[in-house]
């Protein structure tokens, strides 16, 4: 009898802790500043309404120089947590090809932002950070800010 209710006992305890624990990622704090903006790049996101469930967004992204600028498509998000930006990790499904991407001097061009590359992004608001390169090796760093609904 007493072998039966430890038996019970250690399974309900089992189930509890078992679908009581959901698989979460400890975020970093983000190692830029709040305020990421060059006003030689500006980028910005062609979606209004964005969705848990949206697959991807679109960037247009604007040189406002009279040269051309060089990038990657490399993804990096951000996620705002009480007034500080954290770091949200990739996930397994993350690939990009390392081509890098010539946007001439005032021109524009869309690139998609893949966020099925992240799991569980909850409603909140996010940043797409990306670094460019002018000719002599100077970076230039631009963000944008959006939300998810």
């Amino acid at each position: 009898m007493k072998r039966t209710m430890a038996l019970l006992l250690l399974t309900s305890v089992l189930v509890i802790a078992l679908t009581g624990c959901k698989n979460t990622v400890a975020m970093n704090k983000s190692p830029y500043s709040a305020d990421i903006q060059d006003n030689r790049v500006s980028m910005t996101v062609k979606e209004t309404d964005i969705k848990a469930s949206t697959d991807l967004i679109t960037l247009v992204i604007k040189n406002a120089l009279g040269v051309d600028i060089y990038f990657g498509h490399e993804p990096h998000l951000e996620k705002l947590i009480d007034d500080q930006w954290y770091v949200v990790p990739l996930n397994d499904k993350a690939g990009w090809t390392e081509e890098e991407v010539v946007l001439e001097g005032r021109g524009m061009i869309e690139e998609k932002f893949y966020l099925t590359f992240y799991d569980d992004l909850s409603k909140g608001e996010y940043r797409v950070i990306k670094n460019f390169y002018m000719d002599d090796g100077s970076k230039i760093m631009a963000s944008v800010e959006f939300n998810i609904n």
